[in-house]
């Protein structure tokens, strides 16, 4: 059954061991509350050059023969100053940095999605003071997996406990072959003074990208959503909320797979703030389409907050 582990209390120097050679096991449902100022710096994450010269902590999971996908999500507490600012990997082969899966680092607290593994797999909780943060601090790691179904199959349509096999799209609990149109079908409805919270995810097919984004070839499939306008507007479509767990783009289409109108990637690059906020002067009465889409490979989807207004003009 689940368990929450509790990491052993800090000692004066760290020991080695909890490496490759001595994992932490843990089981799908899991939790740990650990503090990497505990161990050692074994081990580093493709996408931080910080973690390079971080305290890190390894762990094992035994995933079943049939392909399954490991989500691991590593939180901190914002409240404390400095901020723990947290690194996390998965490998194959445990200390074999080409066998990476998945890594991500973006904010304080991360999360990945590590797709179609079996056997074991190995996370590591690293960190980083590239941005301001401790490479140094307690977190919380969830893990859980995720099934994988097959056409026709039967899925979650939120992604949590299964989802479809590569190629496929879950309508209405099903799941069957996917398209652009389709995908834009399933967009969801807002209007003005909406607040959506979502999550995109690493299977998802990347059908369009922002011609503006840091990363064009990031892969990352985008959260649609389609509002009208009766009458002439102006809009304003942001992600600048602390949900917001990965480096966003917006983008703005006609209409379903239609010509991009407007596009926004970071709101303040050079002070970290990689979320987005779209502003349109003038936008005709009509149907849109507004994306929301990854615009860097580290750390090209998770959970976003959308807030989207719009103000008639006279």
């Amino acid at each position: 059954s689940p368990a929450v582990v509790v990491d052993a209390a800090p000692r004066p120097d760290a020991i080695p061991g909890f490496a490759c050679g001595a994992p932490i096991h843990l089981a799908s449902g899991d939790s740990f509350l650990g503090d990497t100022s505990n161990y050692n710096n074994t081990s580093s994450a493709s996408c931080s050059a910080g973690s390079q010269t971080a305290r890190d902590t390894i762990f094992q999971v035994t995933l079943p023969n049939e392909p399954t996908d490991l989500i691991a999500r590593v939180t901190v507490d914002d409240d404390v100053t400095p901020t723990f600012d947290a690194v996390v990997s998965t490998q194959t082969s445990c200390g074999d940095e080409s066998s990476e899966v998945a890594c991500s680092d973006f904010g304080f607290s991360e999360a990945t999605e590590a797709l179609a593994l079996s056997g074991e797999a190995y996370i590591s909780v690293d960190g980083t003071a590239q941005f301001g943060g401790s490479s140094d601090g307690t977190y919380q790691l969830d893990v859980r997996t995720r099934s994988i179904a097959s056409e026709l199959g039967a899925c979650d349509p939120l992604g949590v406990a299964s989802r479809c096999e590569t190629g496929l799209l879950c309508v209405a609990g099903q799941c069957q072959v996917e398209s652009p149109s389709l995908a834009c079908s399933l967009a969801t409805a807002i209007t003005s003074g909406s607040e959506v919270t979502v999550e995109t995810h690493a299977y998802q097919t990347d059908f369009s990208q922002g011609s503006c984004a840091f990363k064009t070839s990031a892969n990352a499939g985008e959260a649609l959503f389609a509002f009208t306008l009766a009458q002439p507007s102006s809009i304003v479509a942001t992600t600048d909320f602390a949900e917001t767990s990965f480096d966003t783009v917006l983008y703005l289409q006609s209409e379903c797979e239609g010509a991009e109108l407007a596009c926004a990637d970071d709101i303040d690059a050079a002070n970290s703030n990689f979320r987005s906020r779209l502003q349109v002067a003038n936008l005709p009465a009509g149907d849109y389409i507004l994306a929301v889409d990854g615009a860097s490979s580290a750390a090209p989807n998770g959970r976003v907050r959308l807030r989207f207004d719009a103000t008639p003009l006279p």
